[in-house]
């Protein structure tokens, strides 16, 4: 058994989190990060925000598809088309975008928006 975790002296900075598990659960993890294109510290870091998410009651983490840039919403207002936003509300929805490792998502709704 590790040592008791303690708080953060510093809520910005960056932290090694240990994790000990057998040699066939890593593989599992390491194929399905492979399956997402993702390293498997940023899977196991969506993992654990999604866990701490839930107990929050607030929207889980998905993936999403590319959010609209300046050009497609300057584009959708000249031909008078509605641009949606990943999570299909219409642009601009009011979106705070909040970063989970190398990952942007929007936290009002928790779709992958970069």
């Amino acid at each position: 058994m590790g040592r008791r975790a303690s708080r953060a002296g510093d809520p910005d900075g960056l932290f090694n989190v240990t994790v000990r598990v057998r040699g066939s659960v890593k593989n599992r993890w390491l194929l399905e990060a492979e399956r997402r294109g993702v390293c498997l510290s940023d899977l196991v870091l969506l993992a654990v925000e999604g866990v701490v998410r839930s107990g929050e009651g607030v929207p889980r983490l998905v993936d999403g598809v590319r959010g609209p840039d300046v050009g497609d919403v300057l584009r959708g207002y000249v031909l008078g088309e509605r641009v949606l936003e990943p999570c299909g509300r219409v642009s601009p929805c009011g979106r705070v975008e909040v970063c989970v490792g190398s990952f942007v998502f929007c936290d009002s709704c928790g779709v992958r928006v970069g």
